[in-house]
């Protein structure tokens, strides 16, 4: 082994687990999708386009850590990788309603995006079924666009249904 593979093996677990957040007790994917608010208010400022390059560098880094976590611990989808919730809170958030009030929308996906993991619907649990790190993070990005989903849908019952909720929770 070279001096440069082990540093990445050294490395790359402090990323996949985001600085020791899916080593925590509990549940470490939570932990992982609230970690990425902050980062999504960041991303959403920017724009559109950085959101986007960043969500494909994270896309392909989660994929490629997750590969190394299987042959590290031998086992698929070990709950210490946590790289991969905090880019389908990412997921959830990039095509999310923008005309929703703000702090309602980011806890929308959160809380959208983590029912949808706990649940794994049909075709998600499939793809998290399947071997191998590409799935790991596929099936969090099926979550995500899930989740998206189900976001615009609420914001489409709640605007149809005359906004019961105030004038607030659209804004312009």
């Amino acid at each position: 082994m070279t001096e440069k593979e082990s540093l990445l093996n050294r490395a790359a677990p402090h990323v996949w687990s985001l600085a020791g957040l899916g080593r925590l007790k509990g549940v470490p994917g939570w932990y992982a999708s609230i970690a990425a608010v902050p980062i999504y208010f960041i991303l959403l400022w920017l724009g559109w386009k950085p959101y986007l390059a960043v969500w494909l560098a994270l896309f392909f880094l989660s994929w490629y850590l997750s590969v190394l976590a299987e042959r590290l611990y031998g086992h698929h989808n070990d709950p210490r990788v946590v790289i991969d919730d905090f880019l389908g809170y990412l997921t959830t958030m990039f095509l999310a309603p923008k005309f929703i009030y703000l702090p309602l929308a980011f806890l929308w996906g959160l809380a959208y995006y983590r029912l949808i993991i706990f649940f794994k619907p049909a075709f998600i649990g499939r793809l998290s079924k399947n071997e191998g790190g590409l799935y790991v993070v596929l099936d969090d990005i099926a979550a995500g666009l899930a989740a998206t989903f189900l976001m615009w849908l609420t914001a489409a019952v709640v605007f149809v249904i005359k906004n019961p909720f105030g004038p607030e929770i659209f804004s312009q």
